[in-house]
């Protein structure tokens, strides 16, 4: 313990002087036995003093310079070990937007498109590097059934009761699910660009083709996975995709269709970052060194119209680094045991007699 003590904020120590100086002066205006020694003798004088003896009448002063150095020490936050801090959070917000219209009903995908795409939203929510999540569900009209939340549970809590009889109206208005995702992002999220997902069945309209376009200059990019079994039909929505300078997302039978959107999205606020300065300093700081640290950097450096080999080898960089920089050990400060030192050097202030030898 002795070999890792430090002081996190060592300039408070240069409070020892105003310390000393309010102390001396406290001290100087205490006359009572200079006073006395004028008109007494010194044999009668002794008798008459209720303190006397040198140590009895420096010992208030020597508390209240004891306990203000705790304070001091304190303030300097001494320090003998480290505490595992996290530091990665996923910065990019994510909104999905799952059609509820009769369409979804239609049993071509098993059990049926809508519950397929439960089940697509479960295995989103269930991951770790979720992060914020928001879940609009629409009709004609539509319905937010959760804000940009990192609480990914009460999301998926609320999934088996999603079907479209319990929406207040019919329909399929994509356009108005845009603009109300649009809304929900500016009203919660304090980043500058975010993801959207939209689950549907039906071929996109050219309203929501437009309205795509239209949030995607507002800082979201919009991807969609289309709930069909055809992937012919896959082609149609890319107009969509196109606008929202996403991707059209293939749907298959495990999670690998939502990990390639996540794999989008954390590519995305990585090149956004584009720093490889600091990139290299967080993989040093988890300890992580020499090629491993430079690799991570160098990834960052990736253009978005690099080849795919390169998106793949960024990709498993990113991956790297989430799993690197987790964490960081960060020295705690343990001042607060000074402070409770500090205040038992100040309890024999409290006795009879001690506040009138220190005022006068």
């Amino acid at each position: 313990m002795l070999t890792n003590l430090h002081f996190l904020r060592p300039m408070w120590f240069f409070a020892f002087f105003p310390l000393t100086l309010i102390i001396y002066s406290i001290a100087k205006q205490n006359t009572i036995v200079t006073n006395f020694q004028n008109i007494c003798d010194k044999n009668l004088l002794p008798h008459l003093l209720k303190i006397h003896g040198k140590l009895k009448q420096f010992l208030p002063f020597s508390l209240l310079f004891g306990s203000g150095s705790c304070l001091i020490f304190a303030l300097a936050g001494p320090s003998w070990s480290k505490i595992d801090v996290p530091i990665y959070r996923q910065i990019q917000p994510r909104i999905i937007l799952l059609d509820m219209s009769q369409d979804m009903l239609n049993t071509d995908l098993s059990p049926s498109r809508l519950e397929r795409a439960k089940f697509k939203l479960h295995g989103l929510l269930s991951k770790e590097t979720s992060g914020q999540v928001a879940l609009i569900a629409y009709t004609d009209e539509p319905f937010v059934v959760s804000p940009l939340t990192e609480d990914s549970k009460t999301i998926d809590s609320l999934l088996p009761i999603l079907h479209p009889d319990i929406m207040p109206v019919s329909g399929n208005s994509l356009d108005k699910a845009l603009l109300e995702a649009k809304k929900v992002f500016h009203a919660a999220s304090n980043t500058t660009s975010g993801e959207v997902l939209v689950l549907t069945a039906k071929i996109p309209t050219i309203s929501a083709t437009k309205e795509a376009s239209t949030i995607n200059q507002a800082g979201l990019r919009v991807s969609i996975i289309p709930m069909l079994d055809n992937k012919n039909f896959n082609s149609y929505f890319q107009p969509l995709a196109k606008a929202g300078n996403g991707k059209v997302i293939t749907l298959t039978s495990d999670d690998s269709d939502i990990n390639k959107w996540l794999n989008l999205s954390n590519i995305k606020s990585s090149f956004q970052a584009n720093n490889i300065i600091l990139l290299s300093k967080l993989a040093a700081e988890s300890g992580v060194r020499g090629d491993e640290a430079h690799r991570t950097a160098v990834y960052t450096s990736v253009h978005e119209d690099s080849s795919t080999e390169s998106t793949k080898q960024f990709t498993s960089a990113v991956e790297f680094r989430k799993k690197s920089i987790q964490n960081i050990q960060l020295w705690k400060d343990e001042g607060r045991w000074f402070i409770l030192l500090a205040i038992l050097l100040l309890l024999p202030v409290f006795w009879r007699g001690w506040l009138e030898i220190i005022s006068s």
